[in-house]
C-alpha cells in the first residue's frame, strides 16, 4: 500500500512509509463509543458508529481483553453500506460506484488531487452507471471480493450479506 500511496505524493516533502507492524488494531464493540477521536497516551480510539470503535495503539502496547469476532465486525460495516476495497477490487470503481460521497469520504470542495476530473464529472454529470447495494448472500456462498455477482462485481461479503456494485 506504502508503495502505490507514494505515487501520489505530489509537490510535498513527503514519504508515505509501511508502519503496519508498528501499531495494532483492535475493533470495540458494546458500550458507548466515544463521539469523537480520542488519545490516551500514544493510543488512539476513533468511533465508528453506536457500540462500535476502533482503537489504534503501538504494538508493544498490552492488548485489549477482547475476542473480536471479525466476521461480525464486517457484517457491521456492511450493514452501515462501508465498502472495504482490496487488491482485488482496487482500481475497478470510482468513490461514487462503493457510494463514498454519500458516506462523506469525499470532498468536492477540497483541492487538486489525481483523477478528480473524473470524479467531478461523475458527480456533477450524473455519468455513474454502476452503484453499490446490499443483498443476502445466496445461501451457502463464499464469495469473496471481485466475484461476479447478479451481473456486478462483489466489494465485500460477510454474514450471509453482500455489498456488490451493480448496474443501475
Amino acid at each position: 500500500m506504502a508503495k502505490r500511496l507514494s505515487l501520489f505524493v505530489l509537490r510535498a516533502k513527503a514519504k508515505v512509509l509501511d508502519e503496519s507492524d508498528a501499531w495494532a488494531q483492535f475493533g470495540i464493540f458494546g458500550g458507548p463509543a466515544p463521539s469523537s477521536v480520542t488519545w490516551d497516551g500514544d493510543s488512539v480510539t476513533v468511533p465508528i458508529d453506536e457500540g462500535r470503535s476502533l482503537r489504534l495503539a503501538p504494538a508493544s502496547a498490552p492488548s485489549l481483553p477482547c475476542a473480536l469476532d471479525e466476521e461480525k465486525w464486517y457484517a457491521a460495516e456492511i450493514r452501515a453500506g462501508r465498502p472495504l476495497i482490496t487488491a482485488a477490487t482496487q482500481d475497478q470503481f470510482v468513490p461514487q460506484m462503493v457510494n463514498l460521497e454519500t458516506l462523506g469520504a469525499v470532498d468536492f470542495r477540497k483541492g487538486c488531487y489525481p483523477g478528480q476530473e473524473i470524479v467531478a464529472r461523475a458527480q456533477y454529470r450524473g455519468q455513474v452507471k454502476r452503484r453499490m447495494v446490499r443483498l443476502p448472500a445466496p445461501e451457502g456462498a463464499r464469495l469473496k471480493p471481485g466475484d461476479d455477482y447478479n451481473g456486478g462485481t462483489v466489494v465485500d461479503s460477510a454474514g450471509g450479506e453482500v455489498l456488490a456494485v451493480l448496474p443501475i
